[in-house]
């Protein structure tokens, strides 16, 4: 099981580098969204006014593998953690932003690795689900 985070979905919908790389990992594995990342990337790709991202998202998130996990109170409460202690401001070089740390909580509550794309990430205490060189 991993976690997912919206910059992997954007990749694949946006039709990134390392788009296939995430496809492969979203349709092998069984995988979790935090609800709010869900509306995260749906914004984030309407905002763009692409309309073929806007419909590769919508199939991502009709995969039978992947589960869509209300955010509770335990996850609020991890992810108030990871911002005070990497957040964006905070003086820490992972610099996570609001979407980051909603994700981080999904990962860290269940120490589940995180699809992620970027360097952020590897500057927190969580295990990625795969290995991309920047």
């Amino acid at each position: 099981m991993i976690a997912v985070d919206t910059s992997a979905l954007l990749a694949i919908a946006l039709g990134e580098p390392e788009a296939q790389i995430f496809l492969a990992v979203l349709t092998r594995e069984d995988c979790i969204l935090g609800t709010p990342t869900a509306l995260e990337a749906h914004i984030a790709v309407e905002r763009r006014g692409e309309p073929d991202a806007t419909d590769i998202l919508r199939k991502l998130m009709t995969l039978s593998n992947l589960t869509l996990l209300p955010f509770t109170a335990a996850h609020s409460f991890i992810a108030q953690r990871a911002f005070d202690r990497y957040g964006k401001g905070r003086g820490h070089p992972a610099s996570l932003n609001f979407g980051d740390c909603l994700s981080y909580a999904v990962a860290k509550r269940d120490d589940l690795p995180l699809l992620f794309k970027g360097n952020d990430f590897t500057k927190t205490d969580l295990v990625p689900a795969v290995s991309l060189q920047s």
